[in-house]
């Protein structure tokens, strides 16, 4: 999905519960924050304060299916164990929804992707991309709604493929580790 819609090539396509994080190119609309007053910059993006009743919705026929919404603001509720994004581990203190499968969601093709914090150095997500906190920070006050952010997600053979044809720079890919 994403701004080029459903894959180009002959890849995965998401799909949700799948664990993988989508890959395109995908507009990012929305920060998120336990206490965004707390960023040492104000952000530029849209910004929803998340509390205890912040949920992002994944029951695919829901009419909230995919959204940050907070429960009080949605009537009926019309969804099962939602993505609570107060959580204990802190994980959406900091982040941004990628918009895969938004604004034109298609139930089942996948639900709350994020930018969000990581567990710790390469430790996995259920198709999140994440990162530390100064790096987290630090892209919520660069950002700007104004500018049209994107996101650029691609596993490298594609990148390398689609890259001229989108007018890319010039890239460098560094050498991969036996361990990757």
């Amino acid at each position: 999905m994403g701004l080029h819609g459903a894959a180009s090539s002959s890849g995965p396509v998401k799909v949700e519960g799948d664990g993988r994080s989508p890959a395109g190119v995908f507009t990012l609309s929305t920060a998120f924050a336990y206490h965004p007053e707390d960023l040492w910059r104000p952000s530029k993006m849209p910004m929803h304060r998340i509390t205890e009743r912040t949920v992002c919705v994944e029951t695919i026929d829901s009419k909230s299916y995919n959204r940050i919404v907070d429960e009080d603001d949605v009537t009926p509720r019309d969804w099962e164990s939602p993505d609570r994004m107060l959580r204990p581990d802190g994980l959406y203190r900091y982040g941004l929804f990628v918009d895969h499968n938004a604004p034109k969601t298609k139930a089942g093709a996948g639900s709350c992707i994020f930018l969000h914090l990581w567990r710790r150095p390469g430790a996995p997500t259920v198709g999140c991309t994440a990162m530390n906190e100064p790096a987290m920070q630090a892209i919520q006050v660069w950002l700007d709604a104004s500018r049209k952010p994107l996101l650029v997600q691609l596993p490298q053979a594609e990148l390398l493929r689609l890259a001229p044809a989108w007018g890319a720079p010039e890239l460098t890919i560094p050498p991969q580790r036996n361990d990757e």
